[in-house]
């Protein structure tokens, strides 16, 4: 059987450079963006200078993170799952934020342009999903305006409505309750008010 592969790569491009870095010191050879991390790999990473640490819900937190981005309560929550001891998960998320492991900023960024321009949600959704998450309200301004930097609110909305009820132009609705309908579906994506508006009835 192939030797199983743990993949570096971070979500959309972004890889964990102090990971990397600290991999590369010792040993992990071709660690590039994209690159997979062989058992071999790893093994050097899931050996911190902490005594008290615990290796196996340390080494289960570095392949969770090895996937994509976490936020800090997003992966308390993940590896709470399947119960842990307190104390040793607050000593693995310390020890994963000093290494620079985990990154709530990362985290958001991703999470808001993943929501934003491939999910087609709006921006009191994502606000309200990362702020679950605990995640500082500052962090948040600053990854959704990087989102919008792709594709804006009008055209998010009037992405998702095409996606959920195809290329009909949405002026031309005529069923009141019809368009009700799509007036709610976007408000409960997370669309402003005013935005709604406006696509429902045909601005450009």
């Amino acid at each position: 059987m192939a030797e199983e592969k743990q993949s570096a790569w971070l979500d959309d491009g972004c890889q964990d450079q102090g990971w990397m870095d600290e991999a590369a010191e010792r040993g992990a050879d071709d660690l590039s963006f994209g690159a997979a991390l062989s058992g071999e790999d790893v093994a050097p990473l899931d050996e911190p200078e902490v005594a008290q640490l615990d290796m196996k819900l340390y080494n289960r937190a570095i392949r969770f993170l090895a996937r994509r981005p976490y936020g800090v309560m997003e992966l308390r929550r993940r590896l709470s799952r399947d119960g842990c001891d307190e104390q040793a998960l607050e000593h693995v998320l310390a020890r994963c934020l000093e290494m620079g492991y985990l990154d709530d900023a990362q985290f958001a960024e991703s999470f808001a342009r993943n929501r934003v321009v491939h999910q087609l949600y709006g921006p009191a959704r994502v606000w309200r999903d990362l702020r679950q998450l605990d995640v500082e309200k500052s962090l948040i301004e600053r990854a959704l305006s990087l989102a919008w930097e792709e594709v804006d609110q009008m055209e998010g909305a009037r992405r998702a409505l095409r996606k959920r009820y195809g290329r009909t132009v949405e002026k031309d609705v005529p069923d009141r309750r019809e368009k009700k309908r799509r007036y709610d579906f976007l408000c409960r994506r997370g669309f402003d008010y005013d935005v709604v508006w406006d696509v429902l009835e045909g601005s450009e």
